[in-house]
């Protein structure tokens, strides 16, 4: 199943991954919407809920431990999506089938979704493209049959993996700022 975000202006925001609606493309059927408005000065909450409208999941990014509540059960971000290791970015879904999977981080802002018992990856993603070298996408998600009975599941688990990652490049962003503004300012 090959489902992705449908938002219009995805290439204007880095946080367009929290507002969208996830489509499946075969059919075109709206499968989940994302949605987290915009608080000045206050850590945002994504709500996704189902075509209904019915609430499937929050993320609440705070500081200290982000929540997530999914099908109403509240926990900490480390506990219910824990990594792998203490300096690792790779990320642990506990599924309803019983399996364990990893969010695998790849090089341009890529994930993997592996089942750690087959070494199977059973989903990847793809950023955004602009359309230049190869066709124009918004975020896009292959899911394999495995994993469809709780897409809803790997949808806001990736929203949390992609949000942690936009947040990292963001920060790495601002440390090579303040790093060549110290170096200028050291010449001068």
């Amino acid at each position: 199943m090959n489902i992705s975000w449908s938002s219009s202006d995805h290439l204007n925001s880095s946080s367009d991954h929290l507002n969208a609606d996830v489509v499946d493309n075969a059919s075109g059927q709206v499968l989940f919407n994302l949605n987290t408005p915009y608080k000045f000065f206050k850590k945002q909450v994504t709500t996704m809920t189902d075509v209904s409208g019915q609430v499937i999941a929050e993320y609440e990014p705070q500081l200290g431990h982000d929540r997530v509540t999914y099908k109403g059960q509240t926990h900490r971000v480390s506990d219910w999506l824990p990594r792998k290791g203490f300096f690792s970015t790779s990320r642990r879904l506990h599924a309803p089938d019983g399996r364990e999977y990893l969010w695998k981080e790849g090089s341009g802002a890529k994930f993997k979704l592996v089942d750690e018992h087959s070494d199977a990856v059973v989903a990847t993603t793809h950023a955004p493209n602009l359309g230049i070298r190869t066709p124009k996408h918004n975020i896009v998600i292959d899911a394999g049959p495995e994993i469809v009975g709780f897409l809803d599941l790997v949808v806001i688990s990736f929203v949390i993996c992609e949000d942690e990652r936009c947040a990292r490049q963001r920060s790495n962003q601002s440390a090579a700022a303040i790093g060549s503004a110290s170096a200028i300012a050291a010449t001068t």
